[in-house]
């Protein structure tokens, strides 16, 4: 006990005298302010330099320091991230300046003599290759003086060597959607555990300023680029970096005017034949009926088709209303729990899928663009659900509500739908899942 005693008290001088001595007592390892370094790290990577000036200025308004002030703590506290994890402040500040576009040459315009040696480190035919020049471009352009140039450029060739070398590839679902347009960040183009912690450190406050922004704007040009995936059988697009809301409504111009002129100068001869077609289309929704379900189905498809057919005589206009008419009562009888109804709705909307195929039939001529009408119509089904519904604001929608839009327009369409999804062929199904994997979200709130 005497001893135990004397060792205690030996230790409490020992830290009363290292005190008084003015030696700083070690700090714990504190993980919010290790996020806030890597943040802030990526953030000079992306804004080359400019992110500490721009965290101080937003610190200056929202808080009581000055701007002069703000900015001396925010390089204080980003200074000393830096020599507590060198490599890994550095090396992300590297690579997030490699990954934005047309860094390189931003990089060398603000060191004299640099500009063509990117230009020449852009256009080298391997990736180690570039990443080691686009690294020593990286450590020329953020040396603090000239003479702290060639060790900088070093640290910053091997950095971007190791990483163009080590770094995991892009993910070929992100290569899918940069083809497509879609702007995707570090995180969302590389996956994985890169991609998850960039999620994560987008949702922190400092993050929601430097990362969020570019995250956001995948999932909004994800949704522009859904209209054009619609539109796709039609050789159209919407004009290039249009928001969700504009997107929606160029496309639905296209929509029309393809729907008039595949239905200008129409008129077909709804006689048996034409009866007889229709009967086949809604053939698989009657067998489940008894005799006299069977002939009430037939009957009202029938008159409800021969009502806006004067002269038996069916024109362009009368199978746009027959269209107009269709979707509205497919829509109320599918919603029914009473079986005829249902079976009615299906039946009905089995129609209005294959009217444009009819027609078709009929006017060979106009066989393909009616065709490619249907196809981008079917399309734009799903794409309008997801923009229309509960809780989206201007349109814009993730992969995850497009891709449930997806599976509620297939299962409408019976067996066959299901099928589709079942072997990953539905309307849309393989661009909704490709961009959930991407950019949907993985990290809880």
């Amino acid at each position: 006990m005497t001893t135990r005693k004397a060792t205690l008290e030996e230790i409490e001088r020992l830290g009363l005298d290292e005190a008084a001595a003015g030696a700083a007592p070690k700090e714990d390892w504190d993980a919010v302010s290790f996020a806030t370094g890597v943040a802030r790290s990526i953030g000079q990577g992306i804004t080359f330099g400019f992110a500490d000036e721009a965290e101080a200025y937003v610190r200056s308004i929202l808080g009581d320091q000055t701007y002069e002030e703000a900015k001396k703590a925010t390089n204080a506290e980003l200074a000393k991230f830096r020599g507590e994890n060198p490599f890994l402040s550095f090396g992300l500040e590297i690579g997030a300046a490699i990954m934005t576009p047309g860094g390189l040459l931003k990089i060398a315009s603000k060191v004299p003599g640099l500009a063509k040696i990117a230009q020449k480190g852009m256009q080298t035919t391997t990736p180690i290759t570039r990443g080691a020049a686009g690294g020593a471009l990286y450590g020329a352009g953020t040396a603090e003086t000239k003479a702290d140039i060639l060790a900088s450029m070093t640290l910053g060739a091997g950095l971007g060597y190791a990483g163009a070398k080590y770094a995991p590839a892009i993910t070929e679902g992100a290569k899918e959607l940069v083809k497509r347009g879609i702007p995707l960040s570090v995180g969302q183009r590389l996956g994985g555990t890169i991609g998850m912690l960039e999620e994560g450190l987008s949702k922190l406050p400092i993050g929601v300023e430097m990362i969020g922004p570019t995250r956001l704007k995948a999932i909004q040009q994800f949704a522009t680029a859904a209209y054009n995936e619609a539109l796709a059988p039609l050789g159209k697009k919407v004009k290039k970096g249009a928001d969700p809301r504009a997107a929606a409504i160029e496309a639905q111009e296209i929509f029309s005017d393809s729907y008039k002129k595949a239905l200008q100068g129409i008129e077909i001869d709804a006689g048996a034949g034409f009866v007889d077609d229709i009967q086949a289309v809604i053939a698989p929704y009657v067998q489940a009926l008894d005799k006299q379900g069977k002939e009430k189905l037939e009957e009202f498809i029938i008159d409800e088709i021969f009502e806006r057919a004067p002269g038996d005589k069916l024109t362009g206009e009368g199978i746009a209303a027959i269209q107009r008419r269709f979707g509205e009562l497919a829509q109320n009888y599918m919603k029914s729990t009473d079986a005829y109804q249902s079976t009615l709705g299906r039946a009905i909307r089995a129609v209005d899928a294959e009217m444009m195929d009819l027609v078709a039939k009929y006017y060979p001529a106009k066989a393909a663009l009616l065709k490619k009408t249907n196809e981008a119509y079917s399309m734009y089904y799903p794409v309008r659900a997801a923009a229309t519904g509960a809780g989206v604001k201007e349109n814009i929608f993730t992969p995850a509500k497009l891709l449930s839009a997806v599976q509620r327009e297939e299962r409408k369409a019976g067996a066959a739908g299901l099928n589709r999804l079942e072997r990953g062929e539905g309307r849309l199904q393989q661009f909704a899942e490709t961009a959930a994997e991407t950019i949907g979200a993985k990290v809880p709130e």
